[in-house]
Formats: C-alpha cells, structure tokens, sequence
C-alpha cells in the first residue's frame, strides 16, 4: 500500500512538474510581453509626439507670422523665432536624444529616419532664413501679401509639412513593424511552450526506468575517462618527442633553489641525466652561488607574477660556445613558478657574422687605401710638373756654366735636391700602385742574393742576417727594381726595429698554395685568385707592434720613431698591389714581426737582373721640326731650349688644341711631336687620335707625370713611339729622341761649348 502510494506520488509528480513549468514559463512570457509593450511604448511615444510638436511649432510660427505681416495682430517677432527654435530642439532631440518635462526622448537608430529628420532640419532652416528675408522687406517696405518672397515663404513652409508628415508616416510605419515582430514573437513563444511542455512530460513518462540504468552511466564515464587518460597520455609523449628532438637545450628549474626539474634529450648529451642537481653548479660549473647574469630576477614582477620573458645571448665560459637564450616563468605542476630555458647554439652564427665584420673592415681599409692612392698619385703628377720646371732650368743652367764657377756647386745641389724630390714622388706613385714597372719573369731568390752586399751594409752592426732560400721556387712577373726597394724598405724597418739590442734578422724565400681563406686574411686583399704563390719573408727579433700600430703601418709617413722619412712601407704597399700580390703581417709585442709579401708565380723561364745601363755622353745631334705641346709654359721653355740644343727647329703649343692646329699646317716637316698627356681643352689622348687621323705615320712620344704602364693601358696599340716620365733632363730626352728617330738622326763630334 505504501508503495502503491509512492508509485502514485511520483505519477502525479511527473505530471505536475510539466504543468508548473509550463505555468511558470507563461508567467514569465506574461511578464516579458508587458515589459516588451512598454519598453516599446516608452521607446516611441516620445517620438510621436516629438514630430508632432515639431509640426505644431512651425505651424504656429507660420500663422502668427502671416498674422503679424497683414497687421491682424501685434506680436514681437521674437515669439515666432522661438516657436521654430523649439521645432528645431525637437528635431534635434529625434536625432541625438534629450529631456523635457514631458518625457524622455531617445536617439532614432532607423537610419533612414534620421536621413528624413535631417531633411526636416535643413527645410525647417530654409523656412527661418526665408522668414527672416520677408521680415526685413517688412520692415523696408519692398514686399507684402502676394510678393514673391510671400509665395516662396509659403512654398518653403509646405515642403516642410510634407516632409515632416513623411516623417511622422515612417514612425508609425516602425512602431506597427516593430509591434508585428513582438506578436510574432509572443505567438512563437507560446507555441514553444506547449511544445516544450509536452516534450517534458513525455521524458518525464518516457524515461521513467533511467534510475535502473546508472550503473551503466557510470561505467560509461569511467570508460570515457580512461579513454581521456590515454589521449593525456599520447599528448605527453608526442610533447617529449617534440622536446627532446629540438636541436636546442631545453630545462626548467626551480626559481628559488635552482633545482632542475626536467631536461631534455639535447641537454642531457651535454650535461648528462642532471635532474635533481643545481643548475648552477652542473651546467656553469659553479660552486659559489648562481650565476651573476641569471634572469631570475627578471622574469618575475613584484607580485610574483611571471613577465613576458627574456632574450639573451651567453658565450658559455665551459665550452666557449656561444647560445641564443629564451627564459620565461611558468607554471608548475605542482602550482610553483618555476624557469624554463630555450638555449639555441648559434656559435656558427657568430662566427659568420665575424666574417661578415672582417670584410667589412677589410672593404673600408681598401677604399682608404684605393683613396689615399688616388691623392698620392695625384699629388705626385702635379709635383713632377713643378720639378720639371726646376729640374729642367737647372740642367741648361749648369751646361752653360763652367765646372769652374763658383755657382756650380750650388747647381748641383739643386740638382740632386731635384732628384731626390722627383724618388718621393716616384715612391708615391710606387704607393699608388702607378709605378713605373718593367715587368720580368724573375727569381725572387736570385734579386736577394744580387742584394747581398746592399743589405750588410743596410743593418745595424748589432744585428745579423740571416737567409733561408726554398730551392727551385717558381718565377714570379715583376719589376727587379722595385722588388729590391720592397726589400731594403722592410729590411731598414726591421733593423730600427730591433734598435740598439742584439738581434736577428731573417729573410726566407719560398712558394706555397693560397686559398681564399689565406689571402682574404692579408693585409691586402684584392679578391686574388687562388694558386700557387712565391714568396719572400723579413722577419726580426725586434720590438715587435701592437695593435693600433698594425692598423697604421702602411699609411703615408706614419712613424712610430721620432721623426717620419718619407712612405716607406706606403710605397711597398702600391708596389705590391700594383703587381697583385699580397702581404702577410705576424707580429707579438716584444717578441718581433714577420712580414710576407707573396707574387702569383709563373711557369716561366727567368730572366737575368743586370744593373741599368749607365749611357755615356752622347755626341748625337738630330735634325728637322719637332712639335712640342704642354700646358706648362715652363716645361716648354726648358724643353724648347733641350730641343734647340740639339739642332731642332721647335714649334711649340700651349694645350691640345693649338697643338693640332699647327700640326695640321706642319705636318710635312714635323719629324716627332712631344705631347704632354694630361692638358684642358683637349687631353693628350684625343689630341694623338686626331694627328693620326691627319698623318698616319706620324711619331708621338708621350709624356706624362704618371708612369709608362698608366699610357700604354690607356692606348694599347695605338702606334705611340714612346713615352718619357715627368720630370727629366736634356739626356733623358736626348736618348729617347735618338730610340724613336733612329737613321732619321746624323752623329757629330761634340764641341767644347756644346759639352759646357
């Protein structure tokens, strides 16, 4: 009986608890429709009326006004201006919301609405200022009823109207839409009720026998959450797998002991299996504390809170290695903060960025040294010009006067003081890498053992050479003099080197294979080739360089002594790079310096050094017109009077262009024109195509304050005669004339007054 009562409680239960929701959700669908219609009532009413006293205002402004200009009644017209002040409030109030004692008015959010109030706006606008031009005939006495200004008054007030009736139309036409939606709304509602009332009570009928099947349900959520523990468990693995195939060491320790807690498998081949250890102590090797550059610290805010992490770079003290470090706070498992390090080995990133640096700072060195080279090339052009002039005027100056003469000592000073001018400027030239070079395949063994004598005595007595020379090293293509000025130039450095003490100095030939690696290292790096080189090596037990010295040593006049003696290794520099070899610096302070200088060697046989040949006097003489073209009037002065010495007829022009002028009116009779390279208007270049052009065969020697190669580069094959060197003197010219004129010349006996 009891259970027959229990059974029938719960039927009845399973009914009434339908019923009531089904009643207390129609209570709130009562309470929502009523809240709905008066939010919707609240929302437009004050609109409605809004438009409606608009109307009202402008209509009252329009009759009072019609009233006051027929006279009919006296009022102030500043009513009237208030009445469509009040109209324009309202329109404003439709559109940006307002207060008035008779309600709330809130902004219209149709915007097409707000479109028509804006027209509203800008009509009831037009109607004021028309209102006030037909108030101000008024008062003037131009306009009345039927007036012009009257009909377009009345014409401006009616498209106000019209348009606020548009207006009120499309209010109504909102709230009845709005209306429809929320009895659409209101029937879904209730259909949804019945609906789900229903749907209630047939679960309720329909799983009555739910509680018979528990168990089941929960033996199917523990099967659900092994199922879950299994995913977790797939996720871990596949998150180690992750981990531990980084190319990157990966760990976490403990922010306050530094305990590490995890490690993975990049990490544990460097370190080992180190959970449990001190981070500090296993991976810095540190015995005293954490480590001064920890980010602990860092990572972490005041409250305790981890940041957004830190970047950093660590050359590593144990392994020299550099790495790419990621530190950030996280959370633990067990709810601590803990740090967990990202370190990326990028130790080959440096060292290419290093390389990268040392180009950089190679590329800057060559431009300042192609620059400096450029100036010193430059400088000595112009100066060989100036030491013509004074050079050339001493040389006639001393032929014309007798050796006995008091004056000619003095002449011979300026002479030599001349020359030594003209060997400076041939060492900047040499710097320049624009030396005047005769190119030989020579042994550079051979050209040190032709200086042997040159080089004792070249050295301090308390220093002693010694040589060591590779047997049959390969021939290199080279100028033998100014293979020897390399020499005795860092031989006289290593002996100021080695200064007072006793010392050593060595010279070592040899050859070896360069690859780009060797001679991008070298002082001068000029993209070379790789192959074999050969090579000559001064090294001494001196003092040796530091640094800074290093950086300085071939700049122009740079001396660590007290006073500077010229280019010195300025010029051994443009030497080589005019031969496209490269030099090697070793140098330690107080213990002393190497340097190489290497030559790319040839398969060639050598040729044997013989001293330059001494000429004697000659007793040549030469005949017939020769063509002198210079901008300098000095040098044409000295030159002339050379010329003139030998039995000459001269012609002579200031730039290129008078030049060509008279060798066009000489042409015949010239037999050799002396053309100066470098001259305004037009060079020596052009001014020697255009005399080719007018005598094919004509013979040109070219001169020029740069050296010989500089010429025949710039017109290779083109039938120059020869080229002779700013600055020279009356039998520098005299011989070059006699190699270009060959049988063209006679031979004389000299006079006594042609020998003075």
């Amino acid at each position: 009986m009891i259970n027959s009562n229990k059974n029938s409680n719960k039927s009845l239960l399973k009914i009434y608890v339908p019923i009531a929701c089904t009643v207390l959700i129609m209570l709130v669908l009562v309470f929502y429709s009523f809240v709905t219609g008066s939010t919707i009532a609240a929302k437009h009413a004050p609109l409605v009326g809004a438009c409606m006293e608009i109307k009202l205002e402008a209509t009252t402004a329009h009759l009072w006004f019609e009233e006051l200009i027929t006279g009919d009644r006296y009022l102030d017209i500043d009513i009237i201006w208030h009445h469509l002040d009040e109209a324009n409030w309202y329109a404003n109030a439709m559109l940006e919301g307002g207060n008035k004692p008779e309600g709330t008015f809130v902004p219209l959010s149709n915007e097409k609405l707000r479109n028509d109030i804006r027209q509203v706006q800008a009509e009831l606008t037009t109607f004021r200022k028309t209102a006030e031009q037909r108030w101000s005939r008024k008062l003037n006495g131009k306009a009345g009823v039927g007036s012009d200004i009257d009909q377009q008054f009345d014409a401006t007030f009616a498209r106000f109207i019209k348009q606020a009736d548009r207006v009120e139309a499309g209010l109504h036409q909102l709230i009845t839409r709005e209306l429809g939606i929320f009895k659409k709304t209101q029937y879904f509602l209730f259909a949804t009720i019945i609906g789900l009332s229903l749907t209630l009570l047939f679960v309720f009928l329909r799983y009555e026998h739910k509680s018979m099947n528990d168990l089941q349900s929960i033996t199917d959520a523990k099967d659900k959450a092994e199922g879950a523990i299994h995913k977790l468990t797939l996720t871990q693995k596949r998150v180690s797998e992750v981990l531990d195939g980084a190319d990157a060491l990966i760990y976490v320790s403990d922010m306050q002991t530094g305990e590490i807690l995890f490690i993975n498998k990049y990490g544990k081949s460097h370190w080992g299996a180190i959970e449990g250890e001190i981070c500090w102590k296993v991976i810095q090797k540190k015995t005293d504390g954490p480590c001064e550059f920890c980010t602990n610290r860092k990572l972490v805010d005041a409250d305790g809170n981890p940041t957004e992490g830190v970047i950093w770079e660590l050359k590593s003290p144990v392994n020299d290695r550099w790495y790419h470090c990621c530190d950030k706070a996280i959370r633990w498992l067990d709810g601590r903060t803990v740090r967990m390090e990202i370190a990326s080995d990028i130790t080959a990133l440096k060292r290419a960025d290093e390389e990268r640096q040392n180009l950089e700072a190679a590329i800057r060195k060559t431009q300042k040294l192609e620059s400096l080279g450029v100036l010193a090339g430059g400088i000595a052009h112009d100066f060989n010009n100036l030491l013509m002039a004074i050079l050339g005027n001493a040389d006639l100056a001393q032929m014309e006067l007798s050796p006995l003469s008091p004056a000619h000592d003095r002449i011979e000073d300026i002479i030599t003081s001349a020359r030594r001018a003209a060997d400076l400027c041939k060492q900047m030239l040499a710097y320049s890498g624009r030396g005047k070079f005769v190119i030989e395949a020579l042994s550079l063994t051979e050209i040190v053992e032709e200086m042997f004598h040159m080089l004792e005595v070249s050295i301090s007595k308390k220093a002693v050479l010694k040589y060591n020379f590779a047997a049959n090293i390969p021939a290199v293509r080279a100028d033998a003099t100014q293979i020897r000025q390399i020499i005795l130039n860092l031989i006289t450095n290593a002996s100021e080197a080695i200064g007072d003490r006793s010392g050593v100095i060595s010279i070592n030939t040899g050859a070896m294979d360069c690859d780009r690696n060797y001679l991008s290292e070298s002082y001068l790096d000029e993209n070379l080739p790789e192959g074999l080189y050969s090579f000559f090596e001064v090294a001494d037990t001196g003092c040796g360089m530091t640094d800074e010295t290093k950086e300085k040593l071939f700049d122009p006049f740079y001396t660590t002594k007290f006073t500077g003696r010229g280019l010195g290794l300025s010029a051994v520099l443009g030497i080589v790079r005019g031969h496209n070899g490269a030099i090697k610096i070793y140098s330690e302070l107080n213990k002393g310096t190497a340097i190489k200088v290497l030559f790319p060697a040839v398969d060639e046989p050598t040729q044997k050094i013989k001293p330059s040949d001494q000429c004697e006097e000659d007793t040549w003489r030469g005949s017939g017109t020769i063509l002198l073209v210079d901008d300098e009037e000095s040098i044409l002065a000295v030159g002339k009077r050379y010329l003139e010495k030998k039995g000459f007829n001269v012609l002579i022009a200031q730039d290129g262009r008078v030049g060509l002028e008279l060798f066009r009116k000489h042409a015949e009779e010239i037999v050799c024109v002396i053309l100066d390279l470098t001259m305004p208007h037009l060079d020596g270049e052009e001014t020697f195509r255009e005399m080719r052009r007018i005598k094919r065969g004509v013979r040109v020697i070219m001169s020029s304050g740069y050296n010989e190669q500089d010429i025949f580069q710039r017109l290779p094959g083109k039938g120059l005669a020869g080229f002779i060197q700013k600055p020279y003197q009356s039998r520098d010219l005299w011989i070059k004339l006699r190699e270009v004129l060959g049988d063209g010349t006679t031979c004389v006996a000299r006079t006594d007054q042609e020998s003075s």
